[in-house]
């Protein structure tokens, strides 16, 4: 009765992951890259591993809810027409490992603004700021969407199915 809810969803989180992957942290690593060649500081290495470290964890956490947690939805949806079984994987265990990936823009912003001193870069780092400042909200609506629908209706259809198949 959700699938239709659940099809959705997923679909507009992946085409987020899709955006946030191709177009927005490429933008603001374009951004940071632009800053350290009018402002060559010592403190733009340090920003420029931060922000590095920072996308390889979003991008682990994409490609996770891309492969394991979306195909697990949409074979839960599914199961009276599939024989392949994840094996030993519940929504539980999303839910338990879901982390907010926007915590550490916060940081970067930090970092930005309390450490970097300010040279010739005025223009491109209001842009930098303006973008974390969007990712940020953007993440944090995406995450409630994870955690306030798919999450909750997901379970919803697993505790359906492991009741009939009890």
């Amino acid at each position: 009765c959700y699938t239709n809810d659940i099809l959705n969803i997923v679909n507009y989180l992946k085409n987020c992951h899709t955006y946030y992957l191709n177009e927005k942290y490429p933008q603001i690593r374009e951004y940071i890259q632009q800053i350290h060649t009018l402002n060559n500081h010592p403190e733009m290495v340090m920003i420029h591993d931060f922000f590095d470290t920072y996308f390889n964890e979003v991008k682990e956490h994409l490609v996770y809810e891309n492969e394991v947690v979306f195909p697990y939805v949409l074979y839960l949806l599914n199961k009276n027409k599939c024989t392949d079984t994840p094996a030993n994987y519940s929504v539980t265990e999303y839910r338990e490992h879901h982390n907010d990936i926007e915590e550490k823009l916060y940081d970067l912003k930090n970092l930005l603004v309390k450490y970097l001193p300010i040279k010739d870069d005025q223009q491109i780092r209001r842009k930098l700021l303006f973008s974390l400042y969007e990712l940020e909200y953007d993440l944090k609506i995406h995450s409630h969407i994870e955690i306030f629908l798919l999450i909750p209706l997901a379970e919803k259809i697993e505790q359906t199915h492991n009741k009939i198949n009890e």
